[in-house]
């Protein structure tokens, strides 16, 4: 899928899909817009040799500057593991450093260097691209706003949804 086609992100799911028991289906209508969305970031990073969740992780980096991999992990939540993981692979394929944290000494600051800024530079633009095109089809700030209220909610129901199991 192009994502500078905007008729790809307009695909007929998603209005003939969308269920009539939204109570019931809201998980299983997330699931498949997800996988929607994986397509369309796939299709971003193209050619990058970053995953989705590579290019994620590795552009937070590059906006907050400097971030403790625990940090990380909890902003995007996503296991410790993973991100150190990723870490590993950013530095050692030049992406990004370690530097050590004055406050203690002990632990790392990740901070993307100049390659990971170019790598960067020629995937934001295809972000920015799908999101106007996306401004352009929806209310993308009603869409914010709700996703984060789902989100929410979602830390809810997963504290208790095998409760009576």
């Amino acid at each position: 899928m192009d994502p500078t086609n905007t008729k790809a992100l307009a695909s007929p799911l998603r209005t003939s899909q969308v269920s009539t028991k939204p109570r019931e289906e809201v998980l299983l209508q997330y699931f498949r817009t997800s996988q929607s969305v994986r397509e369309v970031m796939l299709d971003i990073v193209e050619g990058s040799d970053l995953t989705p969740d590579e290019f994620v992780v590795l552009s937070v980096i590059g906006e907050l500057r400097a971030v403790t991999p625990t940090e990380l992990a909890e902003r995007l939540g996503m296991p410790p593991t993973t991100i150190s993981r990723y870490a590993a692979r950013f530095v050692s394929e030049g992406l990004a450093v370690r530097a050590v944290n004055p406050s203690d000494g002990r632990s790392y600051f990740l901070e993307v260097t100049t390659q990971g800024r170019a790598v960067l530079s020629k995937i934001v633009p295809r972000l920015r691209r799908a999101n106007q095109q996306l401004a352009e089809l929806m209310d993308v700030v009603a869409m914010s706003s709700a996703l984060a209220h789902f989100e929410e909610a979602l830390g809810t129901v997963s504290n208790g949804a095998t409760a009576d199991v």
